[in-house]
């Protein structure tokens, strides 16, 4: 079969959830009466709505363990309902207009150029997921509760402990498919999200900013970015995040405009729902939220009580009218993010596991922990100098010409309130994600769509006679989106070749195949397995198709140094880098490895898949770098893998784990020696180092 044929069924996929998740949100509108001046905006805020309704409701079916046939046909008969009575709805208009006919040439190639751009990015949601998160937990972890029918919790595995709003929908794809190896519908639902963000910046561009060209600049400012193309080129929440984080934008908008109640709760909502996508949108969204665009409402007379348009005006309440606010606004957040800390709470007993590890100890997660992940992204503090670099570069960390335009609206919509609010969230937002220097620029994503609406709204404020300058500020931009439009088309190679990347087990960071490429692709019959070793090069997925066609079904698997479950059919047993690993779980007291051998045997355990590739880079990435025994050892891996198998005791989660003593590392270390001499898999003939399979359960005599 082609490939077009799954990608058309995978897209049609995509669709029906996002139908559904819009009538729900039309529907929940209707009861809230809310009004709105663009239809743009109803449909932006009803689908966001009604997407996180959709998640929620899936969270709550897995934790009820129904996420089987009977399970998803009653969640699908329900939400197809909700829908349709949306959709029936003669309250709410049907009529969606995201653009008017174009008036002007400007308007024509800007309109061209938005859609080549969409069109390129949804040729990359064609091959199947490679990013290292994805195949961990984005996704590996949501196949695998699809196989158990229920969510369940991963002791060793923190990442699955996280909020997983964007997720649910994966998962929900990933169920239509059939929860196939390497599925597709997931990476065109976060493509569906990417295009949704960019119809939430045409839409908060459209509250300050009249011209429709600068309202298309600004979206194609979001669509071409880098940091928006690296996330919409997988199945990662971080489009999720900015996502909901726009919809909060556009609805606080309209709050600190008309002070109306109903946007004060969507507000908060959508905030809710970020948090729920990501943690980090705690730190870099809500609070920033809270302490300066709720305190402007609430300087200003607004608030979330009384009647629309009347509380608190003129210091009615005094005041306990921002207390009020404030009170209203966390509790909507926490209400919204409620379910996911419920989940925790039973799971791990700490609802924002593995956070506040200090105030809510478990077994699985310590507060040294904790640190030890803190100090990996880079933990710094204001004495530093390091500390005011980091600041700066993520300041500028979207575009320096960017961060120029939006330092100009401060002047140019100087009498533009709201516009100073936006920026000092904003401003606020990124000191708070300097604080850890290592944090991936993706982070930054969650500020991108609000900075790009603003960049047009402080073009637009210069004077109407300076139309000149408004060109001169919009040129750089428009050279930009020229150049990333052809690296589309002609992407740059990375400074290492994916083969080689790919034979340390680690994905590339190589832009991939160019847009002709992906489109050639569509009408091959490639598997897509092999088409992976684009990414992951072909010695890892040779090892991953070894477990998948030469075990048993039912066969349990032992994973040390390698984390990406989404590449596997079996049930597996992982530890993530951060935390303590499974293998000194089953050491504990063991006094031989061959002890330690059949406690593994005992635990159902068929296979150990060793890849030592990844423990030279996770040692070499992660492990500090103080201690004066490890440089000799990573200088002498990276010429010699078979070198590898001396960095063990300096991986993580053996190094910081206080229960493994001299005697329980060496049966460790034994027990590994002690499989390797008996691998059925070999990264290459006659090399049994660097990556292999070893049987746990053959005859005793053959050991």
């Amino acid at each position: 079969m082609i490939i077009l044929v799954p990608t058309l069924y995978a897209i049609l996929v995509g669709l029906v959830i996002f139908a559904a998740g819009a009538g729900v949100g039309r529907l929940v509108l209707q009861c809230l009466r809310a009004r709105f001046q663009t239809p743009l905006e109803l449909h932006c805020i009803a689908l966001g709505l009604g997407m996180g309704i959709l998640s929620h409701a899936t969270l709550l079916l897995g934790l009820a363990g129904g996420w089987r046939a009977n399970g998803f046909a009653i969640l699908a008969v329900l939400f197809l309902l909700a829908a349709t009575a949306g959709y029936l709805s003669r309250t709410v208009a049907l009529r969606l207009r995201l653009w008017a006919t174009p008036q002007t040439p400007i308007e024509v190639l800007a309109l061209i150029a938005l859609a080549l751009a969409v069109f390129c990015v949804g040729l990359r949601a064609i091959p199947p997921p490679a990013n290292y998160d994805v195949l961990e937990y984005h996704l590996g972890a949501v196949q695998h509760w699809l196989r158990e029918g229920r969510i369940v919790a991963f002791p060793r595995l923190f990442y699955a402990a996280l909020p997983f709003e964007v997720e649910m929908w994966y998962a929900l794809g990933c169920f239509a498919e059939g929860n196939p190896l390497l599925p597709a519908v997931p990476k065109w639902i976060n493509f569906g999200v990417y295009v949704s963000n960019i119809a939430a910046v045409y839409a908060i561009s459209a509250v300050g900013c009249r011209e429709r060209a600068l309202r298309l600049l600004a979206c194609l400012l979001f669509a071409i970015h880098p940091i928006s193309l690296k996330t919409a080129a997988d199945a990662l929440n971080d489009q999720g995040v900015a996502w909901y984080s726009a919809l909060a934008v556009l609805a606080w908008l309209r709050w600190f405009e008309r002070n109306e109640q109903r946007f004060f709760y969507l507000w908060a909502i959508f905030l809710g729902l970020a948090v729920c996508c990501k943690y980090t949108a705690a730190g870099l969204v809500v609070f920033p939220a809270a302490a300066v665009l709720l305190g402007a409402g609430c300087v200003r007379g607004w608030g979330g009580y009384g009647r629309d348009g009347q509380n608190g005006r003129g210091g009615r309440y005094g005041w306990s009218g921002p207390v009020i606010s404030f009170f209203l606004f966390f509790l909507m957040v926490g209400v919204v993010f409620g379910p996911w800390a419920a989940k925790n709470a039973v799971h791990h007993g700490n609802p924002v596991y593995p956070l506040l590890a200090r105030w809510f100890p478990t077994e699985n997660w310590s507060p040294e922990q904790t640190d030890f992940y803190m100090a990996a992204h880079g933990r710094t503090n204001p004495g530093e100098a390091t500390y005011w670099r980091s600041v700066l570069k993520n300041l500028t960390g979207m575009g320096w010409w960017l961060a120029a335009v939006l330092g100009l609206g401060l002047w140019t919509r100087r009498r533009d309130m709201a516009y100073h609010c936006l920026i000092v969230a904003w401003v606020l937002g990124l000191l708070v994600h300097s604080v850890f220097p290592k944090n991936p620029d993706r982070f930054m994503l969650v500020f991108l769509p609000t900075a790009a609406a603003l960049a047009a709204w402080a073009i637009e404020g210069i004077p109407g006679s300076g139309k000149p300058w408004r060109a001169c500020a919009a040129a750089p931009f428009v050279l930009w989106i020229g150049t990333a439009l052809l690296g589309l088309f002609n992407p740059a190679k990375g400074e290492v070749p994916a083969s080689a990347v790919g034979r340390i087990g680690f994905p590339t960071a190589a832009e991939g195949p160019s847009a002709p490429a992906l489109a050639m692709h569509l009408f091959s019959t490639t598997p897509r397995l092999e088409v992976l070793e684009w990414a992951l090069g072909p010695d890892v997925v040779a090892s991953q198709r070894f477990v998948n066609e030469r075990t048993t079904p039912d066969a349990r698997i032992f994973l040390l140094y390698e984390a990406r479950i989404g590449c596997f059919e079996r049930r597996v047993s992982v530890g993530s880098v951060f935390d303590r690993s499974p293998l000194a779980d089953y050491a504990a007291g063991m006094e031989s490895s061959s002890q330690l051998l059949g406690r593994l045997q005992e635990e159902g355990f068929d296979y150990l898949y060793v890849n030592e590739f990844e423990l030279r880079r996770i040692v070499g990435t992660y492990t500090p770098r103080t201690l004066p025994s490890l440089e000799p050892l990573l200088e002498a891996a990276a010429g010699d893998i078979r070198e590898a198998r001396r960095l063990a005791p300096f991986y993580p989660p053996f190094q910081q784990d206080p229960r493994l003593d001299p005697k329980t590392m060496t049966v460790i270390l034994e027990f590994i020696e002690l499989c390797r001499r008996h691998a059925v898999f070999e990264l290459r003939p006659g090399v049994p180092y660097g990556l292999w399979i070893a049987p746990l359960k053959e005859p005793a005599e053959n050991r």
